[in-house]
C-alpha cells in the first residue's frame, strides 16, 4: 500500500505506525523497508512496535516474553542490512548465514526508525539506540528523555510522537457525528474486549479508518486538505512562542 502511495506522491512523508516487529522475518522487513523508500525517493518512516495481543501471539507461535527481544534483534538484523554489504548473524532468536542485501535505500545509513515504547524496558533500549519515541506523553516518556541524556546524545535530537489521535473531518460537528459514531462505537469495542518533553514533539494525527463509506472518508481528506491544514501549519509557531 505505502509503496502505491509513493508513487503518486511526490512531497508528503510516509510511515506505519506500528508494525509489529515481532511476528516478521527481519531480511523480509528490510527489503519492505528499502522498496518503499526507494520508490518514495527517501520519504519513508518505520515505526514499529514491540509487544502484540496474547491471541496475535498465539496465532504466530510466538511466546509474548519474546516478542520484545525479538522486536529489537530485528531491528539490528535491520539496520546490518542497510550499512554493510556482507554479513552473517547469529543471536537469540534468528541466525543468518552470508547475507548479501542490496539495494540500499537512499535514506542514509537508514530510514528514521520509531518504537512505540509503552514500558520502560523498551523505552530505555530505543533510547540507546537513538531511535525515535512513537508513543510520546505515554508512560515511558520521561523515561525515554533520561536514558537519551544518559547515553551522551543532545536533547535537540530527540525525536517523539504522540500516540495517534484519531478524528473525523466534516463540515460541522453535528455532521462529523453522524459519520463517526457509529465506526467508534465498533472500535472502542474492538479494543475493549481485547484489551490494552523535550526535542522535537510530533503531533500524530490519523483520518479514521473505521469509517466504511469511502465518499465520505475522501470528503473528509479533502476538507482536510483545503480547510484545517493551512491553520495546522501555524500551530509549530504558535506553540514556540507560548514555550518562551
Amino acid at each position: 500500500m505505502l509503496t502505491g502511495v509513493a508513487a503518486r506522491t511526490s512531497q508528503i512523508r510516509l510511515g506505519t505506525y506500528v508494525v509489529l516487529l515481532g511476528f516478521h522475518n527481519p531480511l523480509r522487513m528490510a527489503e519492505d523497508i528499502a522498496t518503499v523508500d526507494l520508490v518514495s525517493n527517501g520519504r519513508f518512516d518505520c515505526a514499529v512496535g514491540g509487544g502484540g495481543q496474547q491471541a496475535e501471539c498465539d496465532l504466530f507461535s510466538i511466546p509474548t516474553a519474546e516478542t520484545l527481544g525479538r522486536t529489537y534483534e530485528s531491528l539490528a538484523i535491520i539496520e546490518r542490512c542497510f550499512t554493510e554489504d556482507h554479513f552473517s548473524h547469529h543471536g537469540k532468536y534468528f541466525r543468518f548465514d552470508n547475507v548479501t542485501f542490496s539495494p540500499k535505500p537512499v535514506q542514509q545509513p537508514s530510514p528514521p526508525i520509531w518504537v512505540a515504547a509503552m514500558g520502560p524496558q523498551s523505552a530505555k533500549r530505543a533510547a540507546r539506540r537513538g531511535y525515535g519515541l512513537a508513543a510520546g506523553l505515554g508512560r515511558a516518556h520521561e523515561v525515554y528523555v533520561e536514558a537519551w541524556k544518559e547515553a551522551g546524545r543532545h536533547p535537540q535530537d530527540m525525536r517523539i510522537s504522540s500516540v495517534p489521535i484519531y478524528g473525523h473531518i466534516a463540515a460541522s460537528l453535528e455532521a462529523a457525528w453522524d459519520d463517526y459514531e457509529e465506526a467508534q462505537y465498533h472500535k472502542l469495542r474492538f479494543y475493549s474486549e481485547r484489551g490494552r518533553g523535550k526535542g522535537l514533539t510530533h503531533l500524530s494525527f490519523g483520518l479514521s479508518t473505521y469509517v466504511p463509506d469511502p465518499v465520505k472518508k475522501r470528503r473528509a481528506m479533502e476538507v482536510f486538505a483545503k480547510e484545517l491544514l493551512p491553520e495546522v501549519k501555524t500551530w509549530g509557531g504558535r506553540i514556540r512562542r507560548a514555550l518562551l
